[in-house]
């Protein structure tokens, strides 16, 4: 999807019926490539098999049957990839991954996480269990992923999007609700970025605030009647001192939320206003409130194999999605949406956007 349209083909022609091309013109330049993808394999380096063999194995990546398909396929699609095998313990795939990112300076890192995953200690065993839920490595790899790396991070959970029976239907939608913050500025640009693909549609939901709430100074405690009541005590100036700083704090974090509020919608309103025509005819924007209505809202908007929920990772929330994800994933992931989930973190770059 992130390559957007693919270029025409080109008629090739032989090369003995080629036009003469003079000597000093002969060298030829890479096209340059919107999108450039590098895959890393991670495998698992565990007691029970000797490292010397487990490295050697797969010493040479050429062999590996995974990256081959990868290789396979995106020639087919006419996009430039390179790919890595590392074999490492589960505790350090985030090191390693990470690692190899900061080598790289990509502008994406995207983690495919499937719907179930082997037990910390059975990598090697069938037995499986549902793997955004189970806390345990697995989750710290995916924590500390979003929270260390160096540029846009981005999970993807699998839960229908490559599902194993093909659809009749070739287009995908995406739903993203836009609440704020630098997460879905970054998320809405990939939301865009997918959207440029003539397979995809989206709708875009901002998120409807409510008002900000007044700063009221808490009143003032007194006690005795009459001139007493407003005779000074030992402290008072301390206590009004405390009240009016608390106040001032207040105002302050209230103005600091309503500009990122502002800020926010006039990222999202100069986008929208720049949509090329074509663009413009696949993107809905829309306006809408949170909470259970925007679930309702998702749940009305995907559930075809090829649909994709994206959302900012935000805040943390209850439980372990959650924690790892952030509470809009959670609150998406407990509702059983429909289709697949893309959660974005900002890193890098996308934190000056």
């Amino acid at each position: 999807l992130l390559g957007g349209e693919k270029p025409a083909p080109v008629t090739r022609v032989h090369k003995s019926r080629l036009p003469s091309v003079p000597e000093e013109s002969s060298e030829t330049s890479t096209p340059e490539h919107a999108l450039q993808v590098h895959g890393a394999r991670l495998l698992p380096l565990t007691e029970r098999t000797s490292s010397v063999m487990k490295v050697s194995a797969v010493d040479d990546s050429s062999s590996d049957p995974i990256l081959n398909t990868f290789r396979t396929f995106a020639r087919l699609n006419a996009l430039p990839v390179s790919g890595t095998i590392s074999t490492v313990p589960l505790s350090s795939y985030a090191t390693e991954l990470l690692s190899k990112t900061s080598s790289l300076s990509p502008d994406l890192l995207l983690v495919p996480w499937p719907s179930t995953l082997p037990a910390d200690n059975e990598s090697d065993t069938p037995a499986r269990r549902p793997a955004p839920f189970a806390p345990g490595a697995h989750s710290a790899f995916i924590s500390e992923i979003l929270s260390e790396a160096p540029c846009n991070a981005a999970i993807l959970i699998d839960r229908s999007f490559g599902a194993p029976v093909p659809s009749a239907d070739r287009g995908h939608h995406i739903f993203f609700p836009f609440i704020g913050g630098a997460d879905d500025r970054v998320a809405l640009r990939f939301v865009l970025q997918l959207a440029k693909n003539r397979h995809v549609t989206a709708t875009v939901l901002q998120v409807i605030h409510t008002a900000a709430p007044d700063v009221k100074p808490p009143p003032a405690a007194t006690t005795g009647t009459g001139s007493e009541a407003f005779a000074p005590r030992p402290g008072m100036g301390s206590r009004r001192s405390s009240r009016a700083s608390a106040v001032a704090s207040a105002e302050e974090a209230v103005r600091g939320m309503v500009e990122r509020r502002e800020a926010d919608a006039a990222f999202l309103c100069a986008l929208r206003d720049s949509l090329p025509a074509g663009l413009g005819e696949r993107v809905v924007f829309l306006e809408g409130e949170g909470g259970q209505a925007l679930v309702d809202t998702a749940k009305g908007e995907v559930g075809g194999a090829g649909d994709l929920v994206v959302v900012g990772r935000g805040i943390g929330g209850v439980g372990e999605v959650g924690r790892v994800l952030g509470g809009l994933a959670g609150d998406m992931m407990e509702a059983a949406v429909g289709g697949s989930l893309v959660v974005v973190k900002a890193g890098g770059r996308g934190l000056e956007m």
